[in-house]
């Protein structure tokens, strides 16, 4: 398994669309981001990550994508930045390689089949980055070559701020996400 090592440093328009979004300064902002690279990189999530992801069926649906957690428990303000209850999420680093990022929290508390159908939601999401049909570019994401970065902020706004994920499994990946994610589950489904 591979450990992302997490930096971040928000673009201008990352910082802008934050401001206006939690009503905070951008200074503020950028520590918040500051202290969750910190959080992210320690060698107690480290060890953490390796520890909870270190199962075969779990490495062989991650492969070879790197991976970072967090521990919403640690939080020191950067918390409300991320949907509640979101698990597994997929972001790109600087030269656009997807990496895994794990709610080590709320990992631990669902079931095995919870689990491994959330890491195959993100994995779609990963193969969605590595074909290029989804691009984050300059804080902005495409899709199959359009700029989707309003709705995909209205959406993020809404399921963050409202912890309501009606726009957000509207965005053209996350339709294919939860296709395959339901596919996936009914598989299961006939083994279990």
């Amino acid at each position: 398994m591979k450990i992302h090592n997490y930096e971040i440093t928000p673009s201008e328009n990352d910082l802008n669309e934050g401001a206006g979004m939690f009503g905070e300064p951008k200074g503020k902002i950028i520590e918040h981001c500051k202290s969750f690279v910190e959080h992210t990189n320690s060698s107690e999530i480290v060890s953490l990550i390796k520890t909870l992801l270190d199962i075969a069926v779990v490495n062989s649906i991650i492969k070879d994508t790197p991976v970072c957690g967090y521990d919403t428990d640690q939080d020191t303000g950067w918390g409300k930045y991320f949907p509640s209850g979101q698990v597994v999420a997929v972001d790109v680093d600087e030269n656009s390689a997807p990496y895994i990022m794990v709610n080590i929290r709320l990992f631990c508390q669902i079931p095995t089949q919870k689990k491994l159908i959330s890491l195959v939601h993100e994995m779609v999401h990963v193969e969605q980055f590595k074909s290029k049909r989804m691009q984050k570019v300059s804080g902005n994401i495409f899709w199959l070559g359009d700029n989707w970065n309003e709705e995909f902020n209205r959406a993020q706004q809404e399921l963050i701020v409202n912890d309501n994920d009606q726009l957000y499994r509207k965005l053209p990946w996350e339709v294919e996400a939860y296709y395959l994610e339901n596919k996936f589950e009914e598989k299961l489904a006939k083994i279990a």
